[in-house]
């Protein structure tokens, strides 16, 4: 994370902020007491993050500080004073927000803000609207949040968009695009994209209130005017990517083992009798590896349990480097864990093994006595067509499991 800077008059505003920020984000924060002092720091410090500014600073008046700060660096306006007419001001200078000195809530509300404003890059935003001075418009403010933004101007743009970039969260959606068809594209987008993959919020005008209601029904997470003040447009994007973020912790919970992260039991079996049914369907490869920590009860018994859980944390990690994207890690139960391979023979799944192996073999974990060092054993089987089922394939590999075991363990065996 780039540093923050903080420019206030108040030794305890500073203090309180650069804690918080410290403490929550471990961020690196430079204070200053002065507009001077701080137009130096980011001369000499810079580049940051983002400047926490003030209004009432000893060398500076509201309006200097205000124009000033946006001219060296993208600006937060952190002040009691928030009038229309100011915030109106503080818009059209180009700050990225205001946030309100009302109670320690406000310095809650900073903390947020910067932690988005360090992830917002990996956020990517598609707004589809026919009229190109919104388009510009919203992407202007939402870049200054550091948001990475595309644009569609018809159906066929928000299609091609969301199939080149699978990693767009957040779809600002046109609610009379296309003369009244956004409800069936909605509805299309919705068969691929789930509610806890891409959040949708649409423009609307005053007459559009029906439409928006069949849009919710479909799916959008809510509504925005068109004539949107820059505040309206933060706190809903914020809030519609704030609920993303939720369901998907709650979908990780549902799916991962608490302990080690990777995949649980559950969901392993459910995506390889997906995986076994689309090999069969169209003819390709598809493989298994059972890995075992080998020895893990003389672990547990000398080290105790919280060695024998870093243990099990280690081998998930180091696992997960050897894998593609495609492949899945999964906590099968205990010490044992099993990777699903997909479109993969035996031979690719036996050096995938093979790397697993050596990199665990080659792992070290510090111990009161000194390091720890352990092995895992890894049986590896390819589905065929005599499997009637993924669970046949799985038996397999665990017989292979077995026989490496058996064979002195630290080794991969096939069947």
């Amino acid at each position: 994370m780039l540093p923050v800077l903080i420019a206030d008059n108040s030794r305890s505003v500073l203090k309180i902020l650069s804690g918080m920020l410290e403490n929550r984000l471990g961020a690196k924060v430079v204070c200053s007491l002065s507009l001077n002092d701080a137009l130096l720091a980011i001369q000499e410090e810079g580049p940051f993050l983002v400047g926490i500014f003030g209004t009432v600073l000893a060398d500076a008046t509201a309006d200097t500080i205000v124009e000033q700060a946006v001219q060296h660096i993208p600006t937060v306006i952190f002040t009691s004073r928030v009038d229309a007419a100011t915030q109106e001001a503080m818009w059209s200078r180009g700050i990225v927000d205001y946030v309100a000195k009302e109670s320690m809530e406000s310095f809650e509300h900073v903390t947020s803000l910067v932690r988005r404003l360090h992830h917002n890059p990996e956020v990517n935003i598609l707004v589809a609207h026919k009229r190109q001075l919104l388009r510009q418009r919203v992407r202007g403010l939402l870049e200054r949040q550091n948001y990475q933004v595309l644009e569609a101007c018809d159906q066929n743009q928000v299609f091609q968009q969301l199939q080149e970039h699978d990693n767009i969260r957040l779809l600002l959606l046109d609610a009379t695009l296309e003369h009244d068809a956004t409800t069936r594209m909605l509805n299309k987008i919705r068969q691929v994209h789930s509610q806890e993959e891409l959040a949708v919020m649409v423009f609307a005008g005053p007459e559009d209130g029906h439409n928006v209601a069949r849009l919710i029904k479909f799916g959008a997470g809510g509504s925005i005017s068109q004539e949107f003040t820059p505040e309206e447009l933060y706190s809903r994007v914020s809030l519609n990517l704030d609920m993303l973020e939720t369901l998907g912790r709650l979908r990780d919970m549902a799916i991962r083992d608490e302990l080690t992260r990777a995949y649980n039991r559950r969901h392993l079996l459910q995506r390889a009798e997906e995986e076994f049914e689309r090999a069969n369907r169209h003819s390709t490869d598809l493989s298994v590896i059972m890995i075992d920590a080998d020895h893990f009860k003389n672990v547990n018994d000398t080290y105790g349990h919280d060695v024998g859980d870093e243990v099990l944390r280690q081998l998930t990690r180091t696992a997960e480097k050897q894998l593609r994207r495609s492949d899945l890690l999964a906590r099968f139960g205990g010490e044992e864990f099993v990777v699903l391979a997909p479109e993969t023979d035996l031979d690719g799944a036996v050096d995938l093994a093979e790397r697993i192996r050596r990199s665990i073999d080659a792992l070290r974990i510090p111990v009161d006595e000194g390091e720890l060092r352990f092995t895992v054993s890894l049986g590896v089987a390819q589905a065929t067509a005599s499997d009637q089922s993924v669970e046949s394939t799985l038996k397999k590999a665990d017989q292979a499991l077995y026989q490496a075991k058996e064979q002195g363990r630290n080794r991969v065996f096939t069947r």
